[in-house]
Parts: structure tokens; C-alpha cells; sequence
């Protein structure tokens, strides 16, 4: 994913210049951030703040900057891999039976 914030463009002119140092001072103030909390670790970021356990990713956006947000994760759907697995076993184990079946069968013919 990849989001960009531009906070460059937050003020106006005006005529009034102390009017304008008190918008430049409020918005100095305010912390505008993005946050995101992912169900696997992200395979590349440029985050400035990641979690203990690697899943949530913080961007502090800065007052009259372009804040580039970027990050990739992979989504492993590990019940998807459970089940094909079972599946693979279940084929082979009836595979066997039915070769072990006919081999019996096999046997007691002679």
C-alpha cells in the first residue's frame, strides 16, 4: 500500500501576518499520524515507529511536509495450507490401503 499526506498546503494568505503565525503555531501543535495494524509482519516499510511484535505500524505525519506512507505484507491463509495438506494425506493414506488391499487379494488367490 502506499498513501502520501501533504500537509505543505495547510495555510492561507492573508493581510493579517499575526493571524497567520497563530494558524502556523496551532497546526505546528497538532499530531497527525497514520497507524495500522497488520495480521502478518510487513516484508518492507518506511514506518517511523513498528510495534514490539512487528504487526502495527505508525507514520508521524509533519506540519508543512509530504509524509509517504509505504508498506507490504504477505497474507499466508494458513487454513487453506491445513487443508490441502490434510487432503494430500488422506489420498496417499488410501492409496496405500487400496495397495495393501490388492496385494492381500493378490496373495490369497494363490
Amino acid at each position: 500500500a502506499k498513501f502520501v499526506y501533504d500537509l505543505t498546503d495547510t495555510s492561507f494568505s492573508n493581510d493579517d501576518d499575526s493571524f497567520i503565525d497563530m494558524e502556523s503555531l496551532i497546526a505546528s501543535r497538532i499530531d497527525v499520524s497514520y497507524q495500522v495494524t497488520l495480521p502478518n509482519k510487513p516484508t518492507s516499510t518506511n514506518c517511523s515507529l513498528i510495534s514490539d511484535d512487528g504487526k502495527t505500524l505508525k507514520w508521524v505525519a509533519k506540519y508543512n511536509a509530504i509524509t509517504v506512507i509505504e508498506y507490504s505484507f504477505e497474507i499466508i491463509n494458513i487454513i487453506n495450507i491445513i487443508l490441502v495438506a490434510a487432503g494430500v494425506l488422506i489420498v496417499v493414506a488410501a492409496v496405500i490401503v487400496i495397495l495393501l488391499l490388492y496385494k492381500k487379494k493378490k496373495i490369497n488367490q494363490q
